[in-house]
C-alpha cells in the first residue's frame, strides 16, 4: 500500500492541474527553478551538519558523551538511543 502513496499523489496533483486548466508542466518547471537557489543556499549548512556528526562519531567524541551524560539524560527521561540526537540537535539549528 504505502509503495503507491507518492505515485497516487502525484498523478492525483497532475490530475487536479489539469481539471483546474493549469499547466502542470510549466509549473512544476517554475517551482524547480525557484528551487535551485534554495539549495544552494542550504548547502553550506547542510554540509556543516555532515561533517560535524561524521567528526563526532569517527572521532568516539560523540560515544563519549553518550556514556558521560546517559544519566543525565534519563533523569529527564531521555532515552539513551537519543543522546547522540540531542548531542547534534543545538549545531543543527
Amino acid at each position: 500500500m504505502s509503495v503507491y502513496l507518492i505515485p497516487v499523489f502525484v498523478l492525483s496533483v497532475f490530475l487536479f492541474a489539469l481539471l483546474k486548466k493549469g499547466k502542470p508542466y510549466d509549473s512544476f518547471v517554475k517551482g524547480a527553478k525557484s528551487a535551485v537557489p534554495f539549495v544552494i543556499s542550504i548547502f553550506p549548512n547542510l554540509l556543516c551538519i555532515f561533517i560535524l556528526s561524521s567528526v563526532l562519531e569517527v572521532s568516539g567524541i560523540s560515544d563519549f558523551l553518550t556514556r558521560i551524560l546517559t544519566p543525565v539524560f534519563s533523569f529527564f527521561g531521555i532515552p539513551s538511543e537519543v543522546c547522540k540526537l540531542v548531542l547534534i540537535k543545538p549545531f543543527s539549528g
